[in-house]
């Protein structure tokens, strides 16, 4: 897990949790990616486009949050 003043804009990073599969109780963990577009190391923020939808803001623990790489069992 990346500290914030480590990311800098450009990097791909990975969104990982666990998300049901369906109607149903079984769960898989699952990956996505994460695009730093900008970021702003005064105010702790940074714009990033989750899963190549339109940017949006994230701030300093939504970004320590992600992951530098994708696990090999992840999904997605």
């Amino acid at each position: 897990m990346p500290k914030f003043h480590t990311v800098k804009a450009g990097d791909v990073l990975w969104d990982v949790h666990r998300e049901k599969m369906g109607n149903t109780t079984m769960s898989r963990l699952g990956a996505w990616q994460v695009r730093v577009i900008s970021i702003d190391y005064e105010n702790e923020t940074a714009m990033c486009s989750w899963n190549t939808n339109p940017p949006r803001l994230y701030f300093k623990r939504g970004i320590e949050r992600l992951r530098r790489t994708k696990p090999e069992k992840a999904h997605g």
